[in-house]
């Protein structure tokens, strides 16, 4: 039998002339003939057999009837058409899957070759940044001002008190207030406004709504805002020389370290508001230190007594005066010093530092999420270095430039340098991100954590897209 479906027909006999004794009747299609006759036509058993015979092709069986073919569905094995399921899903998601760990290998080692904010900002910036106004802001700007960004919305901190405004140029909300030289401090949904040897400040959220307006009853010496909301603020106490008070989001006070032995003119809570430190100056035999305590907020304390001293860790700096301090980690804090930029953990255990040796201290910027950005003037010519370290103090870039120096500041994962140059826009590593080298009269930058950033400048802030 061939493979192409086809019954053999059987040869065709020409027909025997028919004898004088022969008697023959046709019936239908049959034809029988004597016995004698019969037994030399009729075709052997294994031709018939033949003839009858099927062929099986493509899982199909074929059963013959009257000499038509009917086809029928071959019965398949359940099991088997599962098997063969399976395979071909297989086949299909194996590589399926092998793209997605080679992509997901990409992101993790090589995070700066992924450009989602990019992606971000094409679909959030959408049909606003063409709209006549978009990310131009104008403002008063007469006194002494501060600025920061959160989301959408430009704050800005004046003598008269705290203004948010936003990317349209529209004013949310006015928090009227002295603050004279006022600090303005943004975390990802707060901005926080303070007199700087005042007693006033405010605090809103995101949204434009007034969560905090008072006037302490100290003096302010230091506030820091984290960046899950958490405040500590610094303040003269009157029967303590200095009160350090925490904050939960909600503006409740949660923890206080009075300090009868020494001034804290510095603080810094952590981003869940777990862990504090505070700097201060303290003396011994005629003779001035610096150190920074670390304590837990769960434990309210009275410095110096013997609770306190059993529980709190303490960082002896030295003779060295300390500019800074902030969280990198939850349990590591940066201190800016006169010297060095000095690491350490919150048991009170110096990590690493990088004194400054031939450089000038020019700017440091802790607004980065798990950076620090360090500028450095070279005392013997007019170049700058700026370098940026890890929360261990590991140095994770550098760069240089010869222009004027004009403002620094970093958010989020990117850092903005503005100099005669132009503006730089850079990630955490130092590699850069973009330039703009038509800044106007632009004197002070604000970095965002999209990768945008507000060039400022007199009384108007203007939107830089990289």
């Amino acid at each position: 039998m061939s493979n192409n479906d086809t019954t053999r027909e059987p040869e065709k006999k020409p027909a025997a002339e028919p004898e004088a004794s022969e008697s023959r009747t046709t019936v239908g299609k049959e034809t029988r003939n004597d016995p004698a006759q019969k037994a030399t036509d009729a075709p052997a058993p294994e031709e018939k057999e033949t003839e009858a015979a099927e062929t099986v092709t493509d899982g199909e069986d074929r059963l013959p009837k009257e000499n038509n073919l009917i086809k029928l569905p071959v019965r398949r094995d359940p099991d088997a058409e599962k098997q063969r399921r399976s395979r071909r899903r297989r086949l299909i998601l194996l590589p399926v899957a092998a793209l997605v760990i080679v992509l997901a290998l990409v992101v993790l080692l090589f995070p700066e070759l992924v450009n989602f904010d990019a992606v971000k900002r094409y679909f959030h910036y959408l049909g606003k940044r063409d709209s006549e106004g978009y990310g131009s802001i104008s403002f008063d700007a007469d006194g002494t001002n501060d600025y920061g960004t959160l989301g959408d919305v430009f704050a800005l901190g004046a003598d008269g008190g705290l203004y948010l405004f936003d990317f349209n140029g529209e004013q949310k909300l006015v928090i009227e207030g002295t603050t004279s030289d006022p600090r303005v401090l943004c975390s990802d949904d707060r901005v926080l406004c303070y007199s700087m040897s005042g007693s006033y400040f405010a605090l809103a959220d995101l949204n434009g709504n007034r969560l905090i307006d008072t006037t302490l009853s100290g003096t302010i010496l230091d506030v820091d805002l984290s960046r899950d909301g958490y405040i500590a603020y610094n303040q003269s106490g009157s029967e303590e020389k200095t009160v350090t008070t925490v904050l939960n989001r909600d503006g409740a006070a949660i923890y206080r370290y009075r300090s009868s032995s020494q001034y804290l003119n510095l603080c810094a809570v952590s981003s869940n508001g777990q862990a504090l430190a505070v700097a201060g100056l303290s003396e011994n035999n005629s003779a001035f230190s610096s150190n920074v305590v670390f304590l837990k907020t769960n434990q309210e304390l009275v410095a110096g007594s013997e609770e306190a001293e059993k529980s709190v860790k303490r960082l002896d700096l030295g003779n060295r005066l300390v500019y800074d301090l902030s969280f990198t980690a939850a349990d590591r804090v940066c201190i800016l010093t006169e010297d060095a930029l000095v690491f350490a953990s919150t048991a009170g255990e110096q990590l690493k530092e990088y004194p400054y040796e031939d450089g000038i201290l020019t700017a440091c910027s802790f607004g980065g999420k798990g950076f620090v950005v360090l500028l450095l003037r070279d005392s013997m010519g007019d170049g700058y270095t700026l370098l940026s370290f890890d929360p261990n103090g590991k140095l994770l870039g550098s760069d240089s430039f010869h222009q004027t120096f004009h403002s620094l500041d970093a958010r989020g994962s990117y850092i903005a340098l503005l100099s005669d140059g132009g503006l730089t826009v850079y990630r955490k590593n130092l590699q850069q991100y973009a330039q703009q080298t038509d800044v106007g009269s632009a004197t002070q930058v604000c970095m965002r954590d999209d990768g945008t950033a507000l060039l400022i400048s007199g009384d108007k802030a203007e939107m830089y897209y990289p």
